[in-house]
């Protein structure tokens, strides 16, 4: 999720310009946010935020995470710049891999001017009615040589929006239960830690 909340920042230049991050290291050996660990270990959310954080970043702006078999997956074709100089000529090649196979794909060609942020295409393909699981979309952006200047990728699920957001509202009904019990404490998770003697 941290992908798809700061790419929303950064498509929203120069609304939203400036980038942060919290909990870049996690201080003691235990479960936090870091996005790397106690021992110096990078996690897999550390990728995500470097590719994230990309000064020329393919960017993909979609409405939903979950799209039905059948379905026509729509999204809009972004580049944020935050380099203070324009690119020419370039080439954005996008890919649609679902099951391992290049289900779609194209190539447009385009300039990017210095310091923006701009939607340049729209992308749409039809998931096969008997599609399950999850597929892929992949970006490039490449120069007149076809070197990758920045390149992403997106994993997004085959499934129902609505029942996944009434499972999360359960999920949150049962948490807020635990949190009203048992408070912000060690004893939500041990809660025999209640019986002092």
């Amino acid at each position: 999720m941290i992908q798809f909340a700061l790419e929303t920042y950064r498509r929203r230049k120069p609304k939203m310009s400036g980038v942060a991050i919290c909990h870049f290291i996690t201080h003691v050996p235990d479960i936090k946010w870091g996005v790397v660990d106690f021992y110096g270990e990078k996690k897999i959310s550390f990728d995500y935020l470097k590719r994230t954080y990309q000064p020329l970043l393919p960017s993909l702006q979609f409405e939903k995470r979950r799209w039905q078999a059948g379905e026509v997956f729509s999204a809009s074709l972004w580049v944020v710049n935050d380099y203070q100089h324009a690119y020419q000529q370039l080439s954005y090649e996008w890919q649609v891999v679902y099951q391992g196979q290049v289900c779609a794909s194209n190539c447009i060609n385009l300039d990017v001017l210095a310091d923006s942020s701009a939607k340049f295409s729209e992308l749409e393909w039809r998931l096969p009615n008997d599609a399950s699981g999850e597929f892929e979309v992949r970006l490039a952006l490449k120069n007149q040589q076809g070197e990758s200047l920045a390149s992403n990728a997106y994993r997004l699920l085959v499934g129902d929006q609505l029942t996944a957001k009434q499972q999360r509202l359960a999920y949150l009904a049962e948490a807020q239960a635990r949190l009203d019990k048992y408070g912000h404490s060690v004893y939500r998770y041990w809660p025999e830690m209640w019986e002092f003697k």
